[in-house]
């Protein structure tokens, strides 16, 4: 209980994440009992257990919440429990900086890799994790795959004019009396309903072109940071991740009461066949990672619990091992 109360002080402070260039925003300072983020040489970074700061062996890990720790404690991060894989037994010590960030896509993680790359530093690898926000901002962004996570809401604030009339407007629109005479008029079909079409029904030639949009996105990515790697002479490693929306998970009843609640028309399963279709010989496929196991673990549809990023830790390490 301590621990989420510390987790939803955290999410009071999303309004004030900080803007970082290109990326648009970056992680907050925080320093609490179970949640660190510490400025560090890289920026704002969540803390990583186990650290290994003395070692050589630097591995950057990339990703947008599930890595960067949503829902999880340091020590119970992907980044942590990869830590904790990597300097076990006789292997090699290593030292795991977790660039993970809030809502990052790939996108974002190709820019941030360039920075870094372009400010001298060198990892002796680098991991990417993703697939999740591939799916949900390629799904529900207007602009597709090659967008960021609320890139319409951004693009209205830039492109609209600031002044009294335009926040009058939007105050007023706000108002029960302006919401009630919408409601009378849509319901007397002299007001249009207004749709959004992100959260509209597609049907399944939609969402097979919208999974092609966002794989060839993600291919296209993974082209240039494996050729960004290979000019600076390092190994990088690619792992598509899990979501409550696709693979054969037992759910139990907290799991199901989440689909109920957040339910989808197709598109996320879409998106996550083709991904499994194309991932032979490019990333690892995590999506069917949590088939067998019966306990609950996701916290939410898109984020799971420490257990499941114990065992997304372990897949991830053992094909780092593998490669070497």
């Amino acid at each position: 209980e301590a621990f989420w109360h510390e987790e939803r002080e955290l999410w009071h402070q999303v309004s004030t994440y900080p803007y970082k260039p290109f990326v648009m925003w970056g992680n907050p300072v925080l320093h609490g009992r179970f949640v660190n983020y510490d400025q560090t040489e890289f920026g704002v970074i969540r803390r990583t257990a186990n650290l290994q700061p003395a070692c050589p062996n630097v591995v950057w890990i990339f990703g947008g919440s599930t890595m960067m720790g949503q829902g999880a404690p340091d020590d119970m991060t992907v980044a942590s429990y990869l830590s904790h894989e990597l300097n076990s037994g006789s292997a090699k010590c290593a030292a795991v900086v977790n660039l993970g960030a809030d809502a990052y896509d790939n996108n974002q993680e190709l820019v941030l890799f360039l920075e870094l790359l372009k400010s001298g530093k060198r990892p002796s690898m680098a991991v990417f994790y993703d697939g999740v926000n591939e799916a949900v901002v390629g799904v529900r962004e207007p602009a597709g795959a090659r967008a960021f996570y609320d890139e319409t809401g951004i693009r209205n604030k830039l492109e609209t004019r600031s002044s009294v009339l335009t926040a009058l407007r939007d105050v007023l629109a706000k108002t029960y009396s302006v919401q009630l005479t919408r409601t009378v008029l849509q319901r007397l079909h002299l007001q249009k309903t207004e749709v959004d079409e992100r959260w509209a029904p597609r049907t399944p030639m939609q969402q097979q072109q919208i999974a092609n949009d966002i794989l060839d996105n993600y291919e296209a990515n993974l082209k240039m940071i494996c050729a960004l790697a290979r000019e600076s002479g390092f190994p990088v490693f690619f792992f598509w991740q899990p979501i409550i929306y696709y693979g054969g998970k037992p759910l139990d009843s907290f799991e199901s009461h989440l689909l109920l609640n957040d339910p989808d028309d197709g598109s996320y399963p879409a998106v996550y066949r083709e991904a499994e279709r194309r991932a032979p010989g490019q990333y690892v496929f995590l999506g069917r990672l949590l088939d067998h196991v019966i306990q609950p673990l996701y916290i939410d549809p898109l984020h799971i619990s420490p257990d499941g990023n114990r065992m997304a830790a372990e897949k991830i390490a053992q094909a780092i091992r593998e490669a070497r």
